[in-house]
Order: structure tokens, then sequence, then C-alpha cells
């Protein structure tokens, strides 16, 4: 080995990446995997609660109650204040 092959090697063993950091440039085939990986749990998750909602049977409500209509207040009018 050279001495220019030594300090290149020596040089690569130095400034590696630190183990279980991905590569530089990997950020964004990271984030898109990460997008994917959300996008597809959402529709997985989706399809479970439409499949439990069209288990579930409701039955129909019973006759809604009519509210008693409140009273009506007087109005009053304001009067000027007299000085």
């Amino acid at each position: 080995m050279s001495s220019h092959d030594q300090i290149h090697a020596a040089a690569d063993r130095h400034f590696r990446a630190p183990d279980g950091r991905p590569e530089k440039g990997s950020a964004m085939t990271m984030i898109k995997a990460n997008a994917l990986a959300v996008q597809e749990k959402s529709e997985r998750l989706r399809a479970l609660r439409a499949a439990r909602d069209a288990t579930i049977v409701t039955e129909p409500d019973a006759a809604p109650v009519a509210k008693a209509a409140k009273a009506a207040k007087p109005k009053t009018t304001r009067r000027k204040a007299t000085v």
C-alpha cells in the first residue's frame, strides 16, 4: 500500500458516518418512506373503521319530544336619564 492509500484509508476510517446513521442525501428517501407508511396505515385504519361501523346496528330513535317554548319576555324600553 502506498502512503497515499494509507492516508486515504485512515481518513475514511476517521470521517465515516457513525454506525446506525444513514448516508448523506437519504433524508428525502426516509421522509418519502415515512409518508408512504403513514398513508398506508391511515388507509388500513379507515377500512377497519368502516368495517366496524358497518357491523354496528342502531335502533331508530323514539319520536323526538318537542321542547316547551320559552315564555317571551316583555320588551322594556330604556328611559333617558334626567339630570
